[in-house]
C-alpha cells in the first residue's frame, strides 16, 4: 500500500470512528487499521508487552506517517 493510499485508508477509519464512538483515539485506529490485534492490546495493558511499538505490525515509519 503506497502512501496516498494509506492516507485515504487512515481518513475514512477516523471518520467512521468519530461516527461510532465520537473521538478516534490511535489505539483504536491501529486496530481498525489490523497493525494490532486485541490480545496483544490486551496483553500490553497488562503489562506483558512492554511498549506497543514491539508488537504492531509494520515499520516505524508507516507507524509516524499513520499519526
Amino acid at each position: 500500500m503506497n502512501r496516498q493510499e494509506l492516507q485515504s485508508k487512515v481518513r475514512q477509519t477516523v471518520h467512521r470512528l468519530i461516527n461510532e464512538k465520537g473521538y478516534a483515539s490511535l489505539l483504536d485506529l491501529f486496530l481498525k487499521l489490523e497493525k494490532i490485534t486485541p490480545k496483544l492490546v490486551e496483553e500490553w495493558r497488562f503489562g506483558r508487552v512492554p511498549y506497543l511499538e514491539r508488537v504492531l505490525h509494520g515499520n516505524l515509519a508507516q507507524f509516524s506517517f499513520i499519526m
